[in-house]
């Protein structure tokens, strides 16, 4: 039977997704707080999304399983393919448009299978940004195969799984390629399903009395997310930033929970087009940089005027996007490809990305 948790409309994580988006965002406009700080701030929201993806996976396995994979590809392939394939064609048309991009038919096959690939000394695919998503795909491959060997607990397999892969290659100081499933950033999956274990055991009426501590933790979280990013810590630093992540995620889902959600319309739409900020926004802010900026330099990203303005085009952009790209083709896709007596058609997307 499905838990009654897997019902709980999650409307905190919407507000996180926004949050993670736009602060990944952020710290591609290079802007810097002008007091001595060394980096941008933002890379800390590909962590946030890495722990909501595997809270919602055990969520989605908990209570409708049914085409899991298939509603994951319609959720996640059908936007990444399309820009993918427009970088690929500018990269080839117009290639100082797109920086370095790699634009051969090799990379072009290995971006859109989510195959991982070393270019310019990291892997990045074609569209940049979709290294995140080949560890996104690793994740929903190895929870539909739990899926199949025990229904059940088909998260902590896949966990499971994970874990033992990642100690595996290191132990046996496996090859570049591999070695990608190796980084610990997958741990971040794991941390999100244990969040959801966590999440659909304690009952609404413990929640509600730690409700105070609860927004205090995701307060001291951020904060000091925001201080790990800006210090130079070294490895710690990831360390850090999985445990706040993990706590922004399990107090929101617990607030969530008891009824404590954030209801501001604009953040929601932001969380629902957050999987489209995330793609695009590279683009919006290099295109500020590369036509805007050339004639008014005051313009460009790294600016006090041109961080705002780059932020605002690429939600406008993303918006627009989110609802006339993105959704109809995540609906289209989901019911293309999922059986109708099993799964309704739907009209409108209700399963926002991870």
């Amino acid at each position: 039977m499905p838990s009654d948790a897997s019902s709980v409309k999650l409307l905190n994580v919407q507000s996180l997704r926004a949050y993670g988006a736009l602060a990944v965002a952020f710290y591609h406009t290079g802007f810097s707080l002008g007091i001595g700080l060394g980096r941008p701030i933002g890379s800390f929201g590909v962590s946030i999304f890495f722990v909501i993806s595997g809270f919602i996976m055990a969520m989605i396995c908990d209570g409708n399983p049914q085409h899991f994979l298939a509603r994951r590809i319609s959720r996640i392939v059908p936007l990444y393919w399309l820009l993918t394939l427009l970088v690929f064609l500018i990269a080839n048309v117009r290639p100082s448009l797109v920086g370095g991009t790699n634009a051969d038919g090799s990379a072009l096959i290995k971006s859109l299978l989510f195959i991982p690939y070393r270019s310019h000394g990291t892997y990045f695919p074609i569209l940049f940004l979709g290294w995140s998503l080949n560890y996104e795909m690793y994740f929903y491959l190895l929870i539909a195969a739990a899926l199949v060997i025990h229904k059940r607990n088909a998260p902590l397999v896949a966990a499971g799984v994970m874990v033992v892969v990642l100690v595996g290659l290191r132990a046996a100081h496996a090859g570049e390629t591999a070695m990608f499933y190796a980084q610990p950033i997958v741990l971040e999956f794991v941390l999100g399903i244990l969040c959801y274990y966590g999440f659909r055991a304690l009952p609404r009426e413990r929640i509600l009395a730690a409700r105070g501590l609860l927004g205090f933790a995701i307060v001291v979280a951020a904060a000091t997310m925001i201080a790990a990013a800006i210090s130079t810590i070294g490895p710690r630093n990831a360390v850090i930033v999985g445990f706040t992540s993990t706590i922004l995620v399990f107090s929101a889902v617990l607030l969530d929970k008891a009824g404590l959600s954030l209801r501001w319309p604009t953040l929601i739409l932001l969380g629902d087009a957050s999987y489209v900020i995330y793609l695009v926004h590279p683009y919006c802010e290099e295109a500020l940089n590369k036509i805007v900026a050339r004639s008014f330099p005051l313009l460009g990203t790294k600016t006090l005027i041109g961080m705002p303005l780059a932020l605002g085009v690429t939600i406008f952009v993303s918006i627009l996007l989110y609802r006339f790209v993105d959704n109809p083709l995540h609906v289209f896709f989901r019911n293309l490809l999922s059986r109708p007596a099993a799964l309704p058609k739907v009209t409108r997307s209700v399963e926002s990305a991870s």
